[in-house]
Parts: structure tokens; sequence; C-alpha cells
């Protein structure tokens, strides 16, 4: 009786398909790679945003004061980042028209603070958007692949069939047509969880630099009436 266990079929099945399916493992393994990074990143990323809104707004601290600290700090986080731009161009700006006797105003604020925030707003977005299309490529192709496979394996095992055997052609063909038809169910593994991953980590993604966004708003805000005062 022929032998159907995974390695057995591997082994017995043609060059391409086995091509195949070592492309789809490897797949799978890279998808799982970034899979269980990105969980770890983003997890990161939603603690740090929460603890530094809790500091911020906590109000305990003046913001030239709570700049400083975050300015000394070896390891920004992004928000941090975002945040310590902002001021440092919001310093730079003021200084640079008290030198020449002018008023900082609210148009040079949104102009230059905003702008360098958003410039680094989006060197971040790429950071925390990297490895989402590898992982949409994926689970778009792989399965693709795995038909490739298993179309190729069942074409193999029809041309091994001997008319003379007649009715024990389907006991003749069977194995090549399982074989072939593992390399679809390894797509659709590598497949599915890549696919899955890539729309629960945009989502996320997306929450966090909504977040950011609105912090970048509300820090302008500040900005702008704190040079009110000066």
């Amino acid at each position: 009786m022929p032998e159907f266990s995974p390695i057995a079929m591997f082994a017995q099945a043609s060059w391409v398909v086995q091509g195949v399916l070592l492309l789809l493992i490897l797949l799978s393994v890279m998808s799982w790679v970034v899979i269980f990074n990105k969980a770890s990143m983003l997890r990161a990323q939603d603690r740090e945003l929460r603890a530094f809104e809790q500091e911020f707004w906590s109000g305990s601290q003046e913001l030239y004061s709570f700049h400083s600290k975050v300015m000394q700090l070896k390891r920004r986080t992004d928000i941090q980042e975002i945040f310590h731009e902002g001021c440092l161009e919001y310093y730079q700006l003021v200084s640079k028209q008290g030198a020449s006797n002018q008023p900082t105003s609210a148009e040079a604020i949104g102009y230059t603070v905003v702008r360098r925030m958003n410039v680094t707003l989006a060197r971040e977005a790429e950071a925390l958007e990297l490895h989402l299309p590898m992982l949409a490529t994926i689970g778009s192709t792989s399965p693709y692949i795995g038909l490739f496979g298993t179309v190729w394996g069942i074409i193999n095992a029809f041309h091994s069939i001997d008319p003379s055997q007649g009715a024990a052609m389907l006991i003749q063909i069977a194995p090549g047509i399982s074989e072939a038809l593992v390399a679809t169910a390894i797509g659709l593994f590598a497949a599915i969880p890549a696919m899955i991953a890539y729309n629960r980590y945009t989502e996320r993604v997306d929450k966090l630099l909504t977040a950011y966004r609105n912090f970048i708003e509300e820090l302008t805000g500040i900005l702008q009436r704190d040079a009110l005062t000066k």
C-alpha cells in the first residue's frame, strides 16, 4: 500500500512539486517570523504611547522641563521622537525670531514646527509598516503557487496512467494526486495566517498613526499658546 506520510509524499513528488513545496514552506516561515516580530513591536508601541501620554498630560512638568528630560534619553520611542523634533524646531524658531525682535506667529509654528513633526511621523510610519507588504504578497500569491504545484502534479499523475490497467488506473494515479494536493494545502497554510496578520497589523498601525497625528495637532496648539505668552 502506498505511503501517504508527508515526508514520503514529498520524496515521491516530481522535482517541480518539490520546489513548490520548499518555496511555500520558506514563505510560511518568513511570514511567521514577521508576524511574531510585528506583534512584539506593536505591543511595545502601544505600551510606550500610553505611558508617554499619561506622563505628558499629567501636567506634573512644564513643557521645557519635560522636553529636556526627553532630549536626554539615549533611545526615544516614536511618540517621544515626534515630540522632541517638534519642540526642538519650536525653540529654534523662537530663538531665531527673538534675536530679530520678531514675535513667533502661529502661522510660522504651523509651517515649520508641524512640517518637521510630519517628516518625523512619516519616518516612523515607514518603520511601522516595514514588512507588512511582504505579508500581503505572501497571502495573495501562496495559494496560486500551491495551485501551480497541484496542477503540475495532477498532470504528471495522469501522464502515468497505463490504459491497459482499466479500472485499476485510479489506484495508480491516487498517490500522485494526493502528493499534488499537498501543494494547495501548504499554499493555504502559508496564505491564511499572512493575510489575517496583514489585515490586523494594518489596522493597528493605522490606529497608532492616527494617535500620533492627533498628538501633533494637540502639541501644535500648546506651542502656539506658549508663543503668545512670550
